[in-house]
């Protein structure tokens, strides 16, 4: 079963990050040395206050120097500490010092603690407090921080009516305890141990709920960012900072309702000693969870970054980057159809510019990485089977054929079981997350077999037109046609063919196997009557496979396939077939035009959509007299909802017409080497415009709905009726 991100549900956890570790001082371990170098100068309270001006280039200007300041020279180690000019203390090694009307300016570069102390040597640890918060920022509305009273040590978040996307709110609570400890041990001018661990418990309560069919997502916004109160150990300042992103990318068809509270510990470090680096990390965690609603397929990814780094005189060091999510797969073909799984990825690491030796640029990536399944479908969802039977010989409507539906290959006995009606249609509801074979049988016809079917929980699988083979034309016959270029509908030589068996039978050992020649024609002899499969492949074009039939004692010709080059991975293709009658039918696709609120159409007399001189969507192919391929190329695609569908160009006046619905129509999709959708047009139904699918992103959604151009607007956006004579 894929996994997919469900940004919108994911949200409810990820908010629960918002702090990891908090600011000022509360122990400090015995021993600890402060040692500066022979070339280190750090400056007393006075000389701090002396500071007027402090430059991001690491400018220092001085009023009314002390004698200290004035006999600065270059290449000496400036330490300084916290005041209004120099909220994170400083590190500096100075590059020009200059003397002038009473001020001093001072030119400094980065410095690291190795150049700056001979011996260093000190352990913190601290227990997060709501008073230790010197502030917090909220670039979304509704996040409001709440002040802790008395002995609670939590850190208290309300959320209230949070728009995180459009139409997708969040309200609850986040309760978090954090704590932290940082180590340094310096020894003769070499780093010999640095030592970073977090602890954190939270309490998490949040609800979201999102108002929207159709989401098509993708952003990244900053929660909250959290400045603390900066720390003085010894001469060294620290000051633990905090910002929070979370992003999201999602297409999903789907309104979403859901409630979640989670408690969780978690507990993670990262050590360097004497060379190795080693890291520990453990989580608990429960989670309660009201399952959501959904109506169908999502496809989505998020993320969070709550990125926490310890900013030692204001340049970071040692960090840490905690990832809580949720993480849903919904597929409504699959058995169990919804699987959610809460877990934590954690990730630490240590910058080298501080600490001034390149061994310091190490990363741990997943000191955490665990999840556990919060919640599954037990229940079935259904679907509908719907399909047509016709006589092979003639393609008339076969009535009374016996549909024996089985849920497993071995099973001799139907699960489910229906009959063809007048017009050789069918439709029965069977649970999705099977894979079925489907039997066709009637007296005086041989059985056609229908293999790996599959159903769309709260959706419509149409199957191929499946034609059955009266009995008279029993025993050996041959199957012949072209394999076409789905671009050009040219013959495509050495075209590698495998035969196989049943309907819709891609995979196991084939039958027999032959190529195309020069014009893409093919040929199988002495094969018994029945349905099969073709699978046609060659380099450099996408694997395709279709159906064809055999009858006995004679050749059956014209069974063509169409297949197209492979595409580039951002590249999409759609390719329409159809029958004989009626003899034309058209491919409209519309889009979002780029930084517009307008949308364009390709179609038979607007070929090609070109946006700032590039080409973007093409109908490379137009067909007018039966079968198809008609073709067209999506070359970049664009944010927003693209829309694909069919109009009976033969019946644009008949109101009254079944040909579109009797056509044996088929639109397939492919991006880059692989097809993403099949579909088939429904069938015994009147109207002249086949609304197929639209796109979102990633995600295809069907639409299968037929009707007249003149309820256009239900049908697809495009006023059929203006369109013009070819």
């Amino acid at each position: 079963m894929k996994r997919h991100y469900l940004s919108l549900v994911m949200f409810l956890v990820l908010l629960g990050l918002f702090l990891i570790i908090g600011c000022k001082e509360k122990t400090t371990g015995p021993g600890q040395v402060f040692e500066p170098s022979d070339n280190a100068v750090t400056l007393s309270d006075n000389d701090l206050l002396k500071i007027i001006t402090y430059n991001e280039d690491g400018t220092l200007v001085f009023d009314q120097a002390s004698a200290i300041v004035q006999n600065l020279t270059a290449n000496q180690i400036l330490i300084g500490g916290v005041t209004t000019h120099t909220p994170h203390g400083f590190l500096r090694k100075i590059t020009g010092v200059n003397h002038q009307n009473n001020q001093t300016t001072v030119t400094t570069q980065q410095a690291s603690l190795p150049e700056a102390y001979n011996n260093l040597t000190f352990k913190l640890t601290h227990s997060i407090t709501p008073d230790d918060i010197a502030r917090v920022e909220y670039p979304l509305k509704g996040v409001r921080y709440i002040p802790g009273e008395g002995k609670n040590p939590y850190l208290s978040f309300a959320i209230n009516d949070v728009q995180i996307y459009n139409n997708v709110l969040l309200n609850g609570s986040i309760e978090i305890e954090p704590s932290f400890e940082f180590e340094v041990d310096l020894r003769m001018g070499s780093i010999r141990k640095v030592h970073f661990g977090v602890n954190v418990e939270k309490r998490t309560s949040l609800s979201i709920t999102a108002q929207a069919q159709i989401l098509d997502i993708e952003n990244e916004v900053v929660v909250a960012q959290i400045y603390c109160n900066p720390i003085a150990i010894g001469s060294v300042i620290v000051v633990p900072y905090l910002k929070v992103d979370v992003g999201g990318s999602v297409t999903a068809a789907a309104q979403v309702t859901t409630n979640l509270s989670t408690t969780e510990t978690l507990t993670a470090g990262i050590t360097y000693n004497n060379g190795k680096w080693t890291k520990y990390g453990n989580v608990s965690k429960s989670f309660n969870y009201t399952p959501f609603t959904v109506n169908y397929n999502v496809n989505a990814k998020a993320w969070t970054g709550p990125d926490l780094s310890m900013l030692v005189y204001g340049i970071f060091g040692p960090w840490v980057d905690l990832n809580a999510f949720l993480e849903l797969d919904v597929n409504t073909s699959e058995m169990p159809w919804w699987v959610l799984e809460g877990g934590i990825e954690t990730n630490m690491g240590c910058r080298a510019v501080i600490f001034g030796n390149v061994i310091f640029e190490h990363t741990e990536p997943l000191v955490i990485s665990v999840s556990q399944v919060v919640a599954q479908a037990t229940d079935e969802i259904s679907g509908s089977l719907q399909g047509t039977v016709r006589n092979a010989v003639n393609s008339s409507a076969l009535a009374d054929v016996t549909v024996k539906i089985f849920k497993t290959t071995s099973r001799t006995d139907p699960d489910y079981t229906t009959t063809t009606n007048a017009n050789g249609g069918f439709s029965i509801d069977i649970p999705a997350g099977y894979t079925y074979r489907v039997v066709f049988s009637k007296t005086g016809f041989i059985d056609a077999t229908y293999l790996y079917v599959t159903v769309p929980g709260f959706g419509t699988r149409i199957l191929d037109p499946v034609l059955q083979i009266d009995d008279d034309y029993t025993g050996y016959g041959d199957i012949s046609g072209y394999i076409n270029n789905a671009l050009t509908n040219a013959g495509v030589a050495d075209v590698t063919l495998q035969l196989r068996s049943g309907i819709n039978n891609t995979t196991g050992t084939p039958l027999v196997s032959t190529t195309t020649g020069s014009t893409g024609a093919y040929s199988f002899g002495n094969v018994f009557s029945g349905n099969y499969t073709i699978l046609a492949s060659k380099a450099d074009y996408i694997s395709t496979a279709f159906n064809v039939i055999c009858l006995g004692g004679q050749n059956t010709p014209n069974q063509n396939g169409v297949i197209s080059p492979i595409l580039d991975s951002s590249e999409l293709r759609i390719v329409l077939t159809w029958g004989a009658v009626p003899s034309d039918l058209d491919s409209h696709l519309t889009g979002p035009i780029p930084d517009s609120e307008s949308r364009f159409h390709v179609y038979y007399a607007g070929r090609t959509f070109y946006h700032q001189g590039e080409l973007y969507v093409e109908l490379d192919r137009d067909d007018v007299d039966s079968y198809g391929p008609e073709t067209t190329t999506l070359y970049h695609q664009s944010p927003g909802m693209y829309r694909f569908s069919v109009h009976d160009y033969t019946n644009r006046y008949n109101y009254n017409s079944l040909q579109l619905s009797n056509s044996s129509a088929q639109v397939r999709v492919w991006r880059g080497n692989e097809m993403m959708a099949s579909f088939n047009v429904p069938t015994e139904t009147i109207g002249n415009v086949w609304r197929v699918f639209e796109i979102y992103g990633n995600q295809i959604i069907p639409i299968n709905l037929v009707s007249n151009a003149t309820d256009y607007k239900s049908a697809a956006e495009i006023d059929y009726s203006t369109l013009k004579d070819k």
